[in-house]
C-alpha cells in the first residue's frame, strides 16, 4: 500500500542530499564533544541487532567503547529483509525512508555510498499527492489542521506539566466523521490513515501523532537501491555481533563501565 507514495522506475536527478564514493573513508560517529574517543577503553552491551541496536552500537563503538552486541536470530536487521530469491535485492520487510529528505538513516545511506531511489518530479512524492485535483484537497487540508491543532495543544500541555500523548486517531477522528466533508473527501483522509495502519501494523489509536506527522503524510518517501540490508551490513562492520544469543527484551544498552565525559 505505501508503494503509492513513492512509485518510480529511475533514479531521480536532483537527489535531496549528495551521495559520495562507497570507498570513502566513513567520519566516524563519536559522541565525545571533542570527537575524541575515551582514553581507557569502557564496556557496554546491547541487545537486539535491528536498526536501533546497531545505531546504538555503532555510536558506542566510534565513541571508544567495548561493545557486544547480541541478537536473538541468526541474522542482523530486526524487521529489515533484504531477499535477492528473483535475482535483484527486495526488501520484504521495512523497506520505505518516510520523510526522507531529513530522516537519518539517508544520511546513513550517504555516508556509506548507498545511492537514493527518490520518486520523479511530476509523479506523487507523498500520500498528499494523491490530492492533487482541486475536488480531493478539502480532506487532505482538514486532516493536517486538525494535526497540526492536537499537536500544538499537546505541546502547550507539555510546557506546563503535563503530559498528553496524541494518537492518529485522536487527530484524524474528528475530520474522519465530520458531516461537513464531502463523502469523497473523506474517504481520501481515511485511505490515508488506513494506509499508514497497514505500513505500522498498527491501529491509529496505537501510532503517535507527533511520529507520524508530517513525516507520513506530507514528507516524501524514498528507498535505498540495493535494499536496506546492504546498508546494515556497512553500519555493522567492525562490531562485535554475536547471533543466535537469545536475550529477552530489546534493543538494551548495558553500560558495564561509563565514561567521564567531562574530561574529553
Amino acid at each position: 500500500m505505501a508503494a503509492v507514495s513513492a512509485t518510480v522506475s529511475q533514479l531521480d536527478p536532483t537527489p535531496a542530499s549528495p551521495t559520495v564514493s562507497a570507498t570513502a573513508e566513513r567520519r566516524p560517529w563519536s559522541m565525545s564533544p571533542s570527537g575524541r574517543a575515551p582514553g581507557a577503553r569502557k564496556k557496554a552491551i546491547v541487545v537486539g541487532a535491528g536498526v536501533a541496536g546497531l545505531v546504538a552500537a555503532r555510536l558506542l563503538h566510534d565513541s571508544g567503547f567495548q561493545v557486544v552486541v547480541f541478537e536473538a536470530s541468526g541474522r542482523i536487521g530486526g524487521r529489515v529483509r533484504t531477499v535477492t530469491d528473483l535475482g535483484a535485492p527486495l526488501d520484504v520487510g521495512a523497506c520505505w525512508l518516510h520523510g526522507a529528505e531529513t530522516n537519518p538513516l539517508t544520511h546513513v545511506a550517504n555516508a556509506h555510498g548507498h545511492r537514493i531511489l527518490w520518486p520523479l518530479a511530476g509523479r506523487a512524492r507523498s500520500f498528499s499527492d494523491l490530492a492533487t485535483p482541486t475536488s480531493l484537497r478539502l480532506g487532505a487540508l482538514a486532516l493536517k489542521t486538525n494535526l497540526k491543532r492536537h499537536l500544538l495543544r499537546s505541546r502547550i500541555s507539555a510546557f506546563l506539566g503535563s503530559v498528553k500523548p496524541v494518537s492518529l486517531d485522536d487527530a484524524s477522528g474528528p475530520v474522519l466523521r465530520s458531516r461537513l466533508l464531502p463523502i469523497h473527501e473523506r474517504r481520501l483522509a481515511e485511505l490515508m490513515i488506513e494506509t499508514s495502519e497497514g505500513v505500522h501494523g498498527a491501529p491509529a489509536r496505537r501510532l503517535a501523532a507527533h511520529d507520524w506527522f508530517p513525516t507520513e503524510l506530507f514528507a516524501v518517501n524514498a528507498m535505498v537501491i540495493g535494499g536496506l540490508q546492504a546498508l546494515l551490513a556497512d553500519m555493522s562492520r567492525g562490531l562485535d555481533i554475536r547471533l543466535d544469543r537469545p536475550p529477552r527484551g530489546g534493543p538494551v544498552v548495558m553500560l558495564v563501565e561509563a565514561p567521564d565525559w567531562s574530561q574529553r
